[in-house]
C-alpha cells in the first residue's frame, strides 16, 4: 500500500538522487534534493530541485478505515519507544515541510526534533449533531489517532516539568488525513501531572527564554504566528472524502481534560509518563472537544474555558478505542501535520479581526494578513495542495 523506500519528488516533477534536506545557505528553510538527470535548476554542483511530499495515490485512495488499519499495525509492531534528539536538530530541517507534508509518515532523514517520546491511542469522538460546522467538525461519528507527549524531555527535579502536547490524526477516504497538534503553553507545566491544565490549538503569548525564541523564529520560517495552528482544513472533507465548499470552522478548538485520566502530580521521569499513558483504559474519556464561536482572552493560559472560549459549543467526548501504547513507528515515522493560521484567516477574515492577532502572536507593531505567511519554497513554482485543482 505505501513504501517508504519510494523516490522522493519535486515541483518540476523530478526524482530525486538524494534525501531530501534543508542547508545552511537560507538557514535551512528550503527542502531541496539534487535530482536525476537534467531535470530541474542548474546548480553549481549539480541539478536540484525543491521537493514537494503529496501522498502517492496507492495510499490516498485508499479508505479511512483502511488507513487506520495500516497506520495501527505499523504503530503497534513494535512498542519500544525513541528517544529525543539534540536540542539543535530542529534548527537543521525545514519548517516549511511541517506545513505541506501531506503524507502521513515523515520523509526519509527527517526526524520528531520535539515531541520525540509519547503514546498513541486510537480514540472515537461522536460530533454533537447541534455541531454548524462542516468535515470532521460536523455531526457524527469521528475515528482518529491521538499522540501525547512531552515537547521535551525532563524530569529529575520539581522545576523540570513536562511541556505537554497531542497530536491528532484523522485519516480520510480518498484524501490527505485532517491533523493538527494542541498545547497548553510553549513553557512547562506546573506539575507533572500530564493533564492538570487544558489544550487549546492557540496558544497564550508570553515573553520566550532563549531557547523558546529560537524556536519561535525557526517556526516563523512558515508562519506569522508559531503559536497558532490553523483547523480550516478539517473543515474541507469528512471522513469519507465529501468536499465541503465553503468549509466551516470555529475561531478554535479548546480540550478540557477527563477526571479519569488525571495523573500524580509528584516528579517522574519520562518513562514514568509513558507508563501512565498505556495504563489508561479503552472507553475512557481522555479530552472533552469544545468549539470557541469567537475570540475570548487569548491572552489567558488554557486553564479557564469560561476565559478562554468565546461562545463555547461542546463537540463531544474524545474516547480511546484502544489500549495506548508507547511506539518506535509514532515515535518515528508517525507524521502530524500542521496547518498555517493564515488559511483560517483567508477562508474567514473576520476571525483575524476579532482579536489583537500581532499582540497574541508575539508580534506587537506589526500588521499581520491572511496572505503574509512567508512564500513557500514549493508554492513558488506550482500548487502542491490536492484540492488545488477542485472546482465544486
Amino acid at each position: 500500500m505505501f513504501s517508504q523506500a519510494a523516490p522522493e519528488t519535486t515541483v518540476q516533477g523530478c526524482v530525486c538522487k538524494t534525501v531530501c534536506g534543508a542547508a545552511i545557505n537560507d538557514l535551512y528553510k528550503c527542502a531541496w534534493c539534487y535530482t536525476e538527470g537534467d531535470c530541474g535548476h542548474n546548480g553549481l554542483t549539480g541539478h536540484y530541485d525543491y521537493c514537494v511530499y503529496p501522498d502517492p495515490p496507492s495510499y490516498k485512495d485508499q479508505t479511512f478505515a483502511e488507513k487506520i488499519d495500516f497506520l495501527w499495525e505499523k504503530i503497534t509492531a513494535d512498542t519500544a519507544h525513541g528517544s529525543y534528539p539534540p536540542p539543535t536538530a530542529l534548527l537543521t530541517e525545514s519548517m516549511q515541510v511541517t506545513f505541506i507534508d501531506q503524507q502521513d509518515i515523515l520523509p526519509p532523514g527527517r526526524v520528531k526534533a520535539i515531541h520525540s517520546e509519547g503514546a498513541v491511542c486510537k480514540f472515537k469522538v461522536d460530533i454533537t449533531e447541534a455541531s454548524p460546522y462542516t468535515g470532521l467538525l460536523g455531526p457524527g461519528p469521528q475515528e482518529g489517532f491521538m499522540r501525547m507527549g512531552s515537547a521535551q524531555p525532563f524530569g529529575s527535579k520539581a522545576s523540570n516539568t513536562p511541556i505537554p502536547g497531542f497530536g491528532i490524526k484523522f485519516s480520510r477516504t480518498g484524501v490527505h488525513s485532517g491533523d493538527f497538534v494542541l498545547l497548553q503553553t510553549t513553557f512547562p507545566a506546573p506539575s507533572f501531572n500530564f493533564f492538570q491544565m487544558n489544550f487549546s490549538n492557540h496558544l497564550p503569548y508570553r515573553v520566550p527564554d532563549a531557547e523558546q525564541f529560537v524556536v519561535v523564529k525557526k517556526f516563523e520560517q512558515a508562519s506569522q504566528c508559531p503559536l497558532q495552528i490553523g483547523i480550516s482544513d478539517l473543515a474541507k472533507y469528512s471522513q469519507s472524502g465529501k468536499i465541503h465548499s465553503p468549509p466551516k470552522f470555529p475561531f478554535k478548538l479548546f480540550f478540557t481534560s477527563g477526571h479519569a485520566v488525571q495523573q500524580p502530580a509528584g516528579i517522574k521521569s519520562v518513562d514514568a509518563m509513558l507508563k501512565e499513558f498505556t495504563e489508561i483504559n479503552i472507553g475512557t474519556t481522555v479530552l472533552q472537544m469544545w468549539a470557541c464561536g469567537e475570540a475570548k482572552d487569548e491572552s489567558e493560559p488554557s486553564s479557564s474555558l469560561e476565559r478562554a472560549c468565546g461562545k463555547p459549543l461542546f463537540l463531544g467526548n474524545m474516547v480511546t478505542t484502544s489500549e495506548c501504547t508507547t511506539s518506535a513507528f509514532g515515535d518515528k515515522h508517525l507524521f502530524i501535520r500542521h496547518t498555517l493560521i493564515e488559511d483560517d484567516w483567508t477562508i474567514e477574515p473576520s476571525y483575524l479581526h476579532q482579536y489583537d492577532a500581532a499582540k497574541n502572536c508575539g508580534r506587537s507593531g506589526d500588521t499581520l494578513t491572511p496572505n503574509g505567511a512567508p512564500t513557500s519554497c514549493q508554492a513558488s513554482e506550482g500548487m502542491l495542495e490536492d484540492d488545488a485543482n477542485v472546482v465544486v
